[in-house]
């Protein structure tokens, strides 16, 4: 993944696992000073929509910051 203004620059990425011998997952990371800025929920969106091409079900999921740092302290 590129910031638009410079395409040379990596700030994160999507790794889509599709294979037969597992079930379709996808992960990915976007480094700090771009999150909020709704940079990865456009590559989610493609790589989702590229994954299930209208024939599979999709599942849409989402976690808070907030959310996302109660469960790290549970698990602290």
């Amino acid at each position: 993944m590129t910031p638009p203004t410079d395409p040379d620059r990596i700030i994160g990425c999507i790794g889509l696992n599709n294979s037969r011998n597992s079930p379709s997952n996808r992960g990915f990371w976007l480094g700090l000073p771009w999150h909020g800025q709704g940079l990865m929920t456009e590559a989610a969106d493609a790589v989702t929509d590229y994954d299930v091409e209208g024939r599979l079900q999709a599942e849409i999921w989402e976690i808070t910051a907030e959310e996302w740092r109660l469960r790290r302290a549970r698990r602290g």
